[in-house]
């Protein structure tokens, strides 16, 4: 019996990872698009280039939102080809916001994945009738990220692994 992950632990494990890079300490986030099992695309928050970080100055609030950075769907978006975005799935750390399901949704996912509970999300409310009412699949993953992380360190620390310690 092999302790691979199935394939939703191990793209939430990498957007866990991948969400390391985010540059808003409000939410380190991040969003993957995948295709066909493989990966197409990524994204975390942060700020469009060129432009200050929240981590480095602070946050630029608007109506109790930072508006400094690019959400990581956005950012997902623009870094996926169009042909990649067509009928893919997004996996999402934390709640989408309302904006962000509908750009997902243009941008033509299909399935929406998320884990977590982001209570500042707007429109969180909504985006469930959204999903729906576009034909687009909306779940909700309950899963503990220090349980993936966990797990994913004990993968890596059997034979083979990287953090496996051979014994003579």
């Amino acid at each position: 019996m092999t302790n691979r992950p199935d394939w939703d632990n191990f793209w939430f494990t990498l957007a866990i990872i991948y969400s390391t890079r985010g540059t808003c300490d409000r939410l380190r986030v991040a969003c993957l698009i995948v295709k066909n099992k493989r990966l197409a695309g990524a994204g975390f928050n942060g700020s469009p280039q060129g432009q200050p970080h929240c981590d480095d100055v602070g946050h630029l609030m608007i109506e109790n939102h930072c508006e400094r950075t690019l959400h990581s769907e956005e950012n997902a978006i623009i870094n996926t080809s169009r042909e990649d975005l067509r009928d893919s799935t997004a996996y999402v750390v934390f709640t989408p916001c309302y904006r962000c399901v509908k750009m997902l949704i243009n941008a033509g996912v299909k399935k929406i994945n998320y884990m977590g509970t982001y209570s500042n999300s707007r429109g969180r409310e909504q985006i469930e009738e959204l999903a729906k009412t576009s034909g687009v699949e909306l779940n909700q993953f309950d899963l503990d990220a220090q349980k993936l992380l966990d797990q994913a360190t004990m993968r890596l620390s059997e034979p083979g692994g990287i953090l496996f310690k051979k014994t003579e």
